[in-house]
């Protein structure tokens, strides 16, 4: 090989390298940015779904309250649309919530004021509570 050859094969061999870490380079940020653009993709499907499954939960309105003899106050309210298999979440005050299918719940009534709040649950999930009926006790 002459000296004119090895001079020229060097300066193809120092042109050719360049091009070649670019394309590199442009494959690792394609790659990050579809692997960024999936990732994105999923959270925004999970969260779609998860805030259109919440409005198909039901909402319980309107709970009425009886006073019954003996001092217990009855609370009631109508089916909203719930499906077989869905429960009521009946909260009074700060005890612990009760679960149960029946759309009525029956309380002791103790001096003071009893508010009760009813959920819908469906497959675990609760949908938005009711507005709170409150009942005034005498002692």
């Amino acid at each position: 090989m002459t000296a004119a050859e090895s001079a020229s094969s060097r300066r193809n061999t120092t042109t050719a390298s360049p091009p070649a870490a670019n394309t590199r380079m442009l494959g690792w940020v394609l790659g990050i940015s579809v692997a960024i653009i999936v990732v994105l993709g999923i959270i925004a499907v999970a969260i779609g779904v998860r805030s259109t499954q919440a409005t198909d939960i039901p909402r319980v309105s309107d709970i009425s309250a009886l006073t019954q003899s003996g001092g217990t106050i009855r609370f009631s309210w109508d089916d909203p649309g719930i499906l077989p298999g869905d429960r009521y979440l009946v909260q009074v005050g700060t005890d612990a919530p009760s679960l149960q299918r029946r759309s009525s719940f029956t309380v002791d009534g103790a001096a003071g004021q009893v508010c009760v709040t009813v959920t819908v649950n469906r497959a675990g999930r609760t949908g938005q509570p009711s507005v709170a009926k409150c009942v005034g006790v005498e002692g």
